[in-house]
């Protein structure tokens, strides 16, 4: 009988990269991105209305997204003297 494991929700590589389950998710609201650009223009007060309420949808989960990432990363360091050019 096998024994079934759950793949974990996230791996970081060892270039610091963290893969996780929820990049389709990130994928689809960078794409929600179109047509809110494109009900912002839109002469309704109703439709700029719903532009408004995906940018904060939209946005919302790209900073849910770096915040976890942030905080699941072993190489924050790294990314940190990169960032100031000194060594970790």
């Amino acid at each position: 009988m096998e024994s079934s494991r759950a793949e974990p929700f996230y791996c970081e590589l060892p270039n610091g990269r963290i893969e996780h389950r929820a990049e389709p998710v990130i994928f689809f609201l960078a794409l929600l991105v179109i047509p809110a650009i494109i009900l912002e223009e839109a002469s309704t007060a109703s439709l700029r209305t719903a532009a408004t309420l995906m940018n904060i949808t939209i946005w919302l989960g790209f900073a849910a997204e770096l915040a976890f990432v942030l905080i699941v990363s072993t190489h924050t360091a790294a990314a940190r003297s990169a960032r100031t050019g000194s060594t970790p």
